[in-house]
């Protein structure tokens, strides 16, 4: 089986061009300098019918760390700063995880030239990319396809960059690959 690194991934999966500041579709979810705040919860009946599935919450935001962050002057600073947390079965909230989102334009089969975010964890532990679906829906995606051929992806979601303890990863189970998020009010991503 082949693989493929994340820039191999990138140019098979996409032809990535600077996205001016009028193209950024992702502005319909995150408008400048405006906390943001996008959830999943999936209920014990979604729960039971998929066993595999080890997420019962997942969270992205745009809070005031995520602001200061894209603030920075220089080339460090991301696009986009987000961050994502979890809720697993049985088991506590982990995160937030700091992501540094840069916009690419996807020519994935499918996609039709949609935008899609590709998000870094800022503390090394993994990758994923984000679909705008509009100004309040949000794909969260670990991995993809190329040629028929999973390509896996993870993202480690923890408390701090400075603990690799406690560190949960999501993306060896198809069941945690794919997740489709809607607006909530900012304040209910606050801690």
């Amino acid at each position: 089986m082949r693989t493929f690194g994340r820039p191999a991934l990138a140019a098979l999966l996409s032809v990535p061009s600077a996205l001016s500041a009028g193209a950024t579709e992702y502005r319909l979810a995150f408008p400048e300098e405006t906390e943001a705040c996008f959830i999943r919860r999936y209920d014990r009946t979604h729960l039971a019918a998929n066993p595999a599935q080890s997420v019962a919450e997942i969270v992205i935001a745009r809070d005031r760390a995520a602001l200061r962050r894209e603030a920075i002057d220089g080339p460090e600073a991301p696009q986009l700063a987000l961050a994502v947390s979890a809720r697993l079965r049985g088991s506590g909230r982990v995160g937030p995880e700091p992501l540094d989102c840069h916009g690419l334009r996807a020519w994935e089969v499918g996609e039709g030239g949609r935008e899609r975010l590709q998000c870094a964890s800022a503390c090394g532990r993994g990758d994923v990319d984000i679909l705008v679906e509009g100004p309040n829906r949000l794909v969260l995606r670990i991995g993809g396809t190329v040629e028929g051929q999973h390509l896996p992806h993870a993202i480690g979601i923890g408390r701090s960059c400075s603990r690799e303890s406690d560190v949960v990863w999501l993306g060896d189970k198809a069941a945690d690959r794919v997740f489709v998020l809607e607006r909530a009010p900012a304040a209910r991503c606050r801690p």
